[in-house]
């Protein structure tokens, strides 16, 4: 119990040690409190193996001092969590307490297995301010998930480019607020929205401005729900991924009409986390709600989009 910082002693950290004394090992080792003590994966043997009778004590007392960590999150901390990083060690711990309040990271990406928790601590704080601005409140999102939290939706929407008709290069919006109307006092859905090319080069330029591009890139890829699926159970490195989806099916149906720029009836945004729920359904975050559903699919009318996604990963 106490506060320290990471690698004060400059012991600096490493991808492996065995310690003859205790017959144990572990990967991605890093050190605070001079040195003596690590951060570090689960207790491996010397062929550097799990201990499976050490791995079922995760998340109990059970070290000579160090904080063990499942070899995933060791791996995250390692490459990470730079030295210098302040580290605050509290006695009665209440899992996930806390973990809501983005600042305990300090400018450090959430981790994917508390990305849930955060989102619902703080979804309804990100959720989207006007009325057609879902891919804005989105990148900023995913910006605060990458530890970028001192950003508006204001400030995204004033970056992005909205000289232009054409969603492959700008943010097409007449009026972010209300949108043109059909005479019938609703949102004319012709006017509003931006696709892949421009939130990959927002995300990225956000991450160059905040030094993160060392760490974190944003792509486009074409993913089904299949291969979305996939990823999320074999990627270590998969951050989640903005899909573009038809909001309300109810109100535009399976068959909505696209406009001559490729935009849909009904287009909108949301974000798949890289982990699932325990019945191993999809979690995604709404903009419009600023809530997590488990959800069957990744979105409904993924392929009137030809399942185009913004995959961010850590490098």
């Amino acid at each position: 119990q106490g506060d320290y910082i990471i690698n004060s002693s400059g012991t600096k950290r490493g991808e492996w040690f065995f310690s003859r004394t205790y017959k144990e090992g572990a990967e991605y080792w890093v050190g605070f409190i001079g040195g003596v003590y690590l951060f570090h994966s689960v207790a491996m043997d010397e062929q550097r193996n799990i201990i499976p009778e050490e791995a079922a004590k995760l998340g109990r007392a059970a070290s000579h001092g160090c904080i063990r960590l499942s070899l995933e999150d060791a791996h995250w901390f390692y490459r990470t969590v730079p030295d210098g990083s302040d580290l605050h060690i509290v006695k009665n711990f209440t899992p996930g307490q806390n973990l809501g309040d983005c600042k305990n990271y300090k400018g450090l990406p959430v981790p994917k297995n508390d990305m849930s928790v955060w989102l619902s601590a703080n979804g309804r704080d990100y959720k989207q301010k006007y009325l057609l601005s879902c891919e804005a409140a989105l990148i900023r999102t995913v910006a605060a998930l990458s530890g970028i939290t001192d950003i508006t939706e204001d400030a995204v929407l004033a970056d992005l480019p909205q000289d232009g008709t054409d969603p492959e290069k700008y943010f097409v919006c007449d009026d972010i607020d209300s949108g043109r109307k059909n005479k019938d006092g609703s949102i004319h859905w012709n006017n509003y929205g931006t696709h892949p090319p421009v939130v990959v080069n927002e995300l990225e330029q956000l991450f160059a401005r905040n030094d993160k591009s060392d760490k974190l890139s944003a792509t486009e890829e074409k993913l089904t729900d299949s291969q979305l699926s996939a990823l999320i159970s074999s990627s270590e490195t998969f951050r989640g991924a903005v899909v573009w989806v038809v909001g309300h099916p109810d109100r535009w149906g399976t068959n909505p009409p696209v406009n001559e720029r490729g935009m849909v009836a009904g287009e909108h945004v949301r974000f798949v986390l890289p982990v699932k729920d325990a019945s191993g359904n999809f979690l995604v975050y709404d903009p419009e709600t600023g809530k997590i559903s488990p959800s069957k699919t990744a979105g409904a009318s993924r392929n009137l989009f030809n399942y185009r996604t913004v995959c961010i990963s850590a490098k």
